[in-house]
């Protein structure tokens, strides 16, 4: 496994054909999708260049010298993030969101239902970042119980050098 201190050089969002996915009837193109390319940097060189599926689906680490090149694919779409406090909400079933119990209380009683744990979210679009675990709040996911969590992409996430550290190591193949 590679080991030493990685600094992110550079980031930024790439649109790739995907050869896999078959060409849109309406136009016979092959779509592209966003990809997060963020390229590291460390004292330590490679000696042997390298490419290799990282740990989230799709994913590629490539080595090189003393560079490191990850491609995550990012998510497009739209995505919930889910409260807790699932007790403290009501879920408004036209609009498919839950609000505040303070807020609810201006909502008429028959266009609100008391919130479940699967129906205490709110919608949000745009692109989103896969999280191996949890490094930034707040999380975004498909469905209530789905195992694959997303952070809204901004580049301010990896201002942190710490957590854009953390996130390279669980990128890594083991």
């Amino acid at each position: 496994m590679l080991t030493g201190d990685f600094s992110l050089q550079r980031q930024q969002v790439i649109w790739k054909d995907t050869a896999h996915v078959p060409p849109a009837p309406a136009t016979g193109s092959t779509p592209a999708v966003p990809v997060l390319e963020l390229v590291f940097k460390s004292p330590c060189t490679v000696p042997i260049p390298f490419r290799s599926p990282g740990r989230l689906p799709g994913s590629l680490i490539c080595g090189e010298g003393d560079r490191l090149l990850c491609l995550i694919p990012l998510y497009e779409g739209e995505l919930r993030h889910f409260y807790p406090d699932y007790k403290d909400y009501h879920y408004l079933p036209v609009e498919d969101m839950a609000v505040h119990k303070s807020v609810g209380a201006y909502v008429a009683k028959e266009a609100r239902v008391k919130a479940t744990a699967k129906t205490c979210y709110t919608r949000t679009s745009g692109l989103f970042l896969p999280q191996p675990s949890l490094i930034w709040q707040p999380v975004f996911k498909k469905e209530y119980a789905d195992k694959n969590s997303y952070v809204l992409y901004a580049n301010e996430l990896f201002l942190d050098a710490e957590a854009a550290s953390l996130y390279l190591r669980q990128l890594l193949p083991c």
